[in-house]
């Protein structure tokens, strides 16, 4: 960047003018034989005037400018202004002074590498029914050290449990990262009271899940794994056609047809080794833990821990 810089700045003094008047008076007296007394006075006069000077000092500085900018974290800066001035005055009635000025700014950079660093805090959450032989470890800790999931007060994950409708609102809810407060009341069972109340209503409110036709949504009860299939398939707006049948037990005609076979493109679900998915067997905490864990954190990797 190249810059001129001109100003015209003016300074004016006047310097009121002085009368400095020196009277000498001296006086002789001279008597004559006659009688007759001559007085001869002589008279000095000593006069000094100071003139009136008007002064008037012109600058017409020219600043140049040239600066190099390199974005760095770091940035030294040396600022070098070297001015001449030259003022000639004549001192007459009116004397005028010329002041021209030559500046020159050369900005100096240094870049210096960034050294810093960031340090991942291991998670140290474990669960003592969940070790790293686990088939589940993995999504386990991947959603429990993000605080999706938690265990019971005695330590345990219990994977192999049965999932709950309530429970799993909560887990794919927290996944989804949905946490905007809610009010009112959906559903009769649920009252805002209830341990699931914000995560349910979260999800409903998006239709993400639905009750019984009596307004219930039985929160108490076991979710399958078809409605797992649907339920985080909808959180995760996975909404392509499909065609195909992957499983000998999901035909185009089942109800969660489309959303398994949408995680099931994508590698987020499995059946079993004769081919069947068994949407209507009751899924567990350690199957909804990696349904979740790949649908919304793939490949996840708990923080603080490399890949192995």
């Amino acid at each position: 960047m190249t810059q001129i810089v001109t100003s015209t700045p003016t300074r004016t003094s006047t310097s009121v003018p002085t009368l400095t008047m020196t009277v000498t008076r001296t006086s002789t007296v001279t008597q004559t034989s006659t009688g007759t007394n001559t007085r001869t006075t002589t008279a000095t006069w000593t006069m000094s005037v100071t003139p009136t000077v008007t002064r008037t000092n012109t600058a017409v500085p020219i600043v140049t400018a040239i600066q190099t900018n390199t974005p760095t974290n770091t940035l030294t800066s040396t600022h070098t202004r070297t001015a001449v001035t030259t003022s000639t005055s004549i001192p007459t009635d009116t004397a005028t002074g010329t002041v021209t000025g030559t500046a020159t700014l050369t900005p100096t950079e240094t870049s210096i590498p960034s050294t810093a660093t960031y340090t991942a805090t291991p998670c140290t959450l474990t669960f003592t029914d969940v070790d790293e032989t686990n088939t589940f470890y993995q999504f386990v800790r991947c959603l429990a050290c993000r605080g999706i999931i938690s265990g019971y007060a005695d330590g345990t994950f219990r994977p192999g449990n049965n999932v709950t409708r309530g429970q799993l609102s909560k887990i794919v809810a927290n996944a989804a990262g949905f946490n905007e407060p809610v009010s009112g009341q959906r559903f009769t069972d649920v009252q805002p009271s209830h341990t699931f109340y914000q995560f349910i209503e979260r999800m409903a409110a998006r239709n993400i899940i639905g009750g019984y036709a009596d307004g219930t949504f039985r929160p108490q009860n076991n979710a399958t794994r078809g409605q797992i299939s649907k339920i985080v398939a909808n959180a995760a707006r996975l909404e392509e056609p499909v065609s195909g049948q992957t499983f000998t037990d999901v035909p185009p005609s089942h109800t969660f047809y489309q959303f398994i076979e949408r995680m099931a493109r994508r590698g987020i679900i499995g059946g079993y080794s004769d081919g069947t998915f068994r949407p209507q067997n009751n899924a567990t905490r350690g199957e909804s833990a990696k349904i979740v864990a790949n649908t919304f954190f793939p490949n996840c990797q708990t923080p603080g821990e490399s890949k192995k």
